[in-house]
């Protein structure tokens, strides 16, 4: 169960997008396990430069956010949510990895000046 989870009114009153949406949080959730906890998740939706439909998702946690932009189908195909997903969450972790080495750094330089 995610923190949080936001879903845009367009997203909701668009049923089979809905649905669609529905799907891909469940593959999110499996994606990363037990840290959905952690996570707080928004979906919208938005069009690409060509004004084609897209849906944008945001996760986010206590050290920043990452977002990933997806077509209608894909997020139909579990496959093909399930590597995003794994990539866009990487890409969260690896914020979280740097924030947490600058807080550990920063509280060693600290106490070296004690």
């Amino acid at each position: 169960m995610f923190q949080k989870v936001e879903i845009a009114p367009e997203i909701g009153s668009d049923s089979k997008l809905q649905g669609a949406v529905e799907n891909a949080m469940h593959v999110l959730e499996q994606a990363v396990g037990d840290s959905s906890r952690l996570l707080r998740v928004q979906w919208e939706k938005t069009t690409d430069d060509k004004n084609r439909p897209l849906v944008r998702v945001r996760l986010k946690d206590w050290t920043g956010e990452v977002e990933g932009y997806f077509a209608p189908q894909d997020l139909t195909s579990d496959d093909t949510l399930r590597g995003r997903f794994y990539k866009l969450y990487g890409d969260l972790l690896q914020i979280r990895s740097h924030k947490q080495l600058e807080e550990l750094l920063a509280g060693a330089g600290a106490s070296q000046n004690q």
